[in-house]
C-alpha cells in the first residue's frame, strides 16, 4: 500500500510511522520512526463547557468540562478573565489543572 488515510484522527492522540521500500524483492532498512500528534479540534462544537456550581457572598465556583472531541488532550492551564460589579478593570488568573479538586475553579468576585 503506498499511503494510508485517517479520515478522523483522534485529538491529542500521537501516531508513528517509518518507510521501507521493497525493490527487487529486498527490502531496505526502515526509516527513523516520525511521530506527529494530532492537535485538538476548535470551532463552536468542540469548545469546553463551563458549568457555575455556587455563588455564595463574593465567590463564584465552577468547573470547566473539555468537549468529548478533545477528551484526550491535556490542559495546561486554565486562563480565566473577569470582571467584578465593583471593579472597572479586567481581572486575570492562570489555573493549574493538576492543583485543582474534583475540576472545582472558585473566585472572590467582589460585588458577586
Amino acid at each position: 500500500e503506498l499511503f494510508t488515510v485517517l479520515d478522523s484522527p483522534e485529538p491529542c492522540v500521537t501516531y508513528s510511522y517509518g518507510v521501507a521500500a521493497t525493490v527487487g524483492g529486498v527490502e531496505s532498512p526502515p526509516t527513523p520512526w516520525e511521530e506527529f500528534t494530532i492537535p485538538p479540534r476548535h470551532g463552536l462544537s468542540h469548545q469546553p463547557t463551563l458549568t457555575i456550581l455556587d455563588t455564595a457572598n463574593s465567590t463564584v465556583s465552577f468547573t470547566i468540562k473539555q468537549a468529548p472531541a478533545n477528551i484526550k488532550c491535556q490542559v495546561a492551564q486554565y486562563e480565566v478573565k473577569y470582571s467584578s460589579p465593583v471593579e472597572e478593570e479586567m481581572m486575570e488568573v492562570t489555573v493549574d489543572p493538576a492543583a485543582l479538586e474534583d475540576g472545582l475553579i472558585s473566585l472572590d468576585i467582589p460585588g458577586a
